[in-house]
């Protein structure tokens, strides 16, 4: 992962500031991923907390 979480756009622009995470927090995560297959596409297993899988009436 990258030290840094910006480009530089001004003449003094400074973004030398490091982001902090924690990798094994971040690896854990990515390793726990299952997947499941909804209408024959691979998703992940935990986006339902994200995206709302209702069917979308289509007249």
């Amino acid at each position: 992962m990258y030290n840094r979480y910006g480009i530089p756009l001004g003449d003094n622009a400074n973004v030398e500031v490091p982001v902090s995470f924690d990798k094994e927090r971040v690896f854990n995560y990515y390793k726990t991923i299952d997947y499941i297959v909804y209408n024959n596409h691979t998703i992940y297993g935990d986006s339902a907390q994200w995206l709302d899988y209702r069917p979308v009436s289509r007249a």
